[in-house]
């Protein structure tokens, strides 16, 4: 079992969409409760939601990602513009019911990446946890 290759495809991610809702309502009502001048909140409440634009268009923390795949010991990590990189070890730094980041790292580059609970089959958690821990340890 643990010989056989993953091939993880990101798509968009609702629970990453609900998280940052989440994140920039707190911001702007910390925004809206601080002392700050009123042109100040304003300028910083457009730049906010600009950016919360750009965020949900992406609809995934690691849209330019399109994939994530383990063949035999390397971990390759194919971009949506094609050139595919390699690395040696994949080490899951933070598992916890909404989301996991993972760290690849190769001979001299390293890669994070979070992947949110709804990106992931159940099967798929688990085959990466036992590869992680098999090969990235």
């Amino acid at each position: 079992m643990l010989s056989s290759p993953i091939t993880i495809e990101l798509s968009s991610s609702k629970a990453y969409i609900r998280f940052l809702i989440i994140i920039y309502l707190i911001t702007l009502y910390f925004l809206f409760y601080s002392s700050l001048p009123l042109f100040l909140k304003f300028i910083i409440t457009v730049g906010v939601l600009i950016q919360f634009k750009f965020d949900v268009a992406r609809k995934s923390p690691c849209a330019d990602i399109k994939e994530i795949r383990l063949l035999k010991n390397a971990w390759s990590v194919v971009p949506k513009s094609g050139e595919i990189q390699v690395y040696d070890k994949c080490i899951i730094l933070i598992h916890n019911s909404l989301f996991q980041l993972i760290r690849l790292t190769g001979s001299e580059k390293k890669k994070i990446i979070i992947l949110f609970y709804d990106q992931l089959h159940k099967d798929h958690q688990r085959l990466l946890y036992l590869k992680q821990t098999k090969n990235g340890l």
